[in-house]
């Protein structure tokens, strides 16, 4: 049988006291605007606090407001969010921020289920942009809180197993503090993330462990129980800077890779469509299955994409760069990086290239392009 609530109104009074004198100082609580809770939220999905707070503080100085935002090109919020992460959100904000300029007359939704209607809100963004800029009595549920509501009412790990998301989502709109929803989701979520954590709670620090099933269990770690890490895949990749020291030649978001796997390689990965969502990138090997220390030649490598570059390009030489690691999701990468020095005559921006293909600075790109782009442009530079 799935246990009730201990004493909630003492529950709620003990939480929200720790919170006021707990909280942490984020650029987003000051609740200026709904527009900066919302692009918070949509930020802080699967993504770190202390990740999101330089790239929200510089999102919010060049996009100021929603109209500016709409206005502004898909490419502009895509550069601006290089190096955070999960493409896909940027995307779906600007979208959204097109259709609340376009078809609500600049007019924020007024509701948690009007704001769920908007492209990348779901349940748990809707609920805690309703609940701090809204007011609105609805929990705001993300891996954090779910883990606190388990603990609470779950003192052991099958307990935590059977409560299913409609059960899961009734216990959180019950235990909302009616008088400070937006107060309360904070708090519950500033628990999880600083003491409730997910494999070295702190007990003795919890401000409500006295209300806390799971407190009194052998364990409270295995509440809920932790799911197993995938595994992680190691592989190894080639990419190409076509560059004359200063500039260098991209790819546009959601191409393929620029030549097939070599052969005696198995591929691990090839299609990066969902993966750097909207990000320019480099001429790319698939991901390929094999040691990391297995070099991949640069002649070889290539001799499918060279006609193309040639056709463009004055012929160069390509030399071996350096290489890098880099950690993606499960996968770890050992990234070969070769190189085509070129004339800067060749990369004028007068030329005819490809659809898609950009010509962007070393040191400042100026469009779109992942952490990864990101850390291969560093060895250009310092091998430059």
């Amino acid at each position: 049988m799935i246990p009730g609530w201990k004493d909630r109104d003492a529950l709620r009074a003990a939480l929200m006291s720790w919170f006021v004198a707990s909280r942490r100082d984020l650029p987003w609580r000051s609740r200026e605007s709904l527009y900066g809770i919302w692009v918070a939220e949509i930020m802080l999905q699967q993504t770190t606090v202390e990740a999101v707070v330089p790239f929200y503080q510089r999102f919010l100085a060049r996009f100021p407001d929603v109209q500016t935002l709409a206005r502004s090109s898909v490419d502009e919020v895509m550069a601006l969010w290089s190096g955070l992460g999960y493409y896909r959100r940027a995307a779906m904000l600007h979208r959204a921020a097109g259709i609340i300029v376009a078809e609500r007359g600049g007019r924020f939704p007024a509701s948690s289920r009007e704001w769920h209607q908007l492209p990348g809100v779901g349940d748990y963004a809707s609920g805690a942009i309703a609940s701090l800029g809204l007011g609105e009595r609805v929990p705001a549920v993300d891996a954090n809180a779910r883990r606190v509501l388990l603990r609470w009412l779950c003192a052991t790990g099958a307990c935590a197993a059977a409560v299913g998301k409609a059960r899961l989502k009734e216990w959180a709109e019950d235990i909302v503090d009616p008088d400070a929803p937006g107060d309360w989701n904070e708090a519950v979520m500033e628990l999880g993330a600083l003491v409730c954590r997910a494999r070295h709670p702190k007990c003795a620090d919890c401000p409500v462990s006295r209300w806390c099933r799971a407190a009194e269990s052998a364990d409270p770690a295995t509440i809920p129980p932790l799911a197993a890490p995938p595994d992680r895949v190691r592989v190894t990749l080639a990419q190409l800077l076509i560059t004359d020291g200063v500039k260098v030649l991209l790819m546009p978001p959601g191409a393929t890779p620029a030549v097939p796997a070599p052969r005696g390689f198995a591929v691990a990965r090839e299609d990066f469509s969902g993966l750097f969502r909207g990000m320019c990138g480099l001429p790319s090997t698939p991901w390929l299955h094999a040691s990391t220390d297995q070099v991949l030649a640069p002649g070889e490598i290539w001799s499918d994409f060279l006609p193309l570059v040639h056709g463009i390009l004055a012929p160069g030489h390509i030399d071996f760069a350096g290489s890098c690691r880099h950690a993606v999701t499960r996968f770890d990468l050992q990234i070969q990086v070769h190189r085509i020095l070129v004339d800067s005559a060749c990369l004028t921006r007068g030329r005819t290239w490809p659809p898609g293909w950009r010509v962007a600075g070393l040191s400042a790109p100026g469009v779109p392009i992942s952490r990864l782009t990101t850390k291969v442009l560093g060895i250009a530079r310092t091998e430059g």
